[in-house]
């Protein structure tokens, strides 16, 4: 089990380039750095689609990708240790266009319910924000999704990810496997599942 914050990013920097997005490590850590002040830097974010793992088992033609990173909000020393899981990194077109991002062969990297934002705690995401702050008063919260990748199969946008997975299952083992890794090195004393597709 990890104790320190250190220990977490290290673990999760394995998890990170193995099975999800293979980026330089320094890369990552940019990335967790800039979260944790509070930057809204937004060009950080936006990395080639060639660099997802295979073992994310892509389509061919993935439109609108998007990937959330684990996040976390509390003193990991907090008695209580609470892991949330959502579905998927959902994005849209319009985050592409602020990004100035290929829609078609980029991805967006961000956390679970862009939590990372203030913009977005202060905005759309400011009812999972409420509840996952006043849980991390007195616990250790760690977020994650199930699906780490977001997209469409194509741009007619008819098939989202997680209905493509459920039709494949042969990829599921290796999306379980991820989720284990993470409940495993994190040992939580509670796992909320926010929605059906999680639970």
């Amino acid at each position: 089990m990890i104790e320190t914050e250190k220990e977490l990013t290290e673990e999760l920097i394995k998890i990170i380039q193995s099975d999800i997005i293979n980026i330089p490590r320094d890369n990552i850590l940019s990335l967790y750095e800039s979260w944790m002040q509070k930057h809204d830097n937004s060009a950080t974010w936006i990395y080639n689609k060639k660099d997802i793992c295979k073992n994310q088992f892509l389509p061919t033609n993935p439109y609108l990708l998007g990937i959330d990173l684990p996040y976390w909000f509390g003193d990991i020393s907090a008695k209580k240790r609470i892991m949330i899981v959502g579905i998927d990194p959902l994005r849209n077109e319009n985050a592409f266009k602020q990004a100035k991002a290929d829609k078609n062969n980029h991805v967006l990297i961000g956390t679970p319910y862009a939590l990372h934002s203030t913009k977005m705690r202060e905005g759309r995401t400011r009812p999972y924000w409420e509840f996952i702050n006043s849980l991390s008063q007195n616990n250790f919260v760690y977020l994650t999704d199930i699906y780490k990748t977001f997209f469409y199969t194509e741009n007619s946008k008819k098939e989202r990810s997680y209905v493509y997975y459920r039709k494949n299952t042969s990829y599921l083992k290796s999306i379980k496997d991820i989720l284990a890794r993470e409940i495993n090195f994190l040992n939580p004393d509670l796992i909320i599942t926010l929605g059906k597709e999680s639970f």
